[in-house]
């Protein structure tokens, strides 16, 4: 008889790990959790100007791969980098935006867009 109940209990609480687990991991996946690890990590959405530099490059890009309603931010690191987060955000580094190179926005930028 205890040996039962002590099964059980674990059962239920296997069972009550994979409801947690579960819903974390549903939750992990909407835009509200896309918003708080941008603010976690330190993004910002771009500002005026940083949008007027990357933009035109970032709307070629996502019209030849059938990309719609990005959110552009900048993380405030010194070297060049661009990572996609989530379904909707695209981060670009400060660094990046130093570089006068387009050609190399565009490289940085299409990797994480097709990835």
């Amino acid at each position: 008889m205890l040996l039962a109940l002590y099964m059980n209990s674990n059962i239920l609480a296997a069972f009550i790990s994979a409801v947690i687990i579960g819903g974390l991991t549903v939750l992990s996946t909407t835009e509200h959790a896309e918003k708080l690890y941008r603010y976690m990590n330190g993004m910002r959405r771009a500002t005026k100007r940083e949008v007027e530099q990357i933009k035109p490059i970032l709307d070629d890009l996502c019209q030849r791969a059938g990309i719609q309603d990005l959110v552009l931010c900048v993380a405030d690191e010194p070297f060049p980098n661009a990572y996609a987060l989530g379904s909707k955000t695209v981060c670009v580094t400060k660094g990046l935006l130093k570089q006068r190179m387009r050609k190399s926005w565009q490289g940085f930028l299409l990797m994480n867009l097709v990835i």
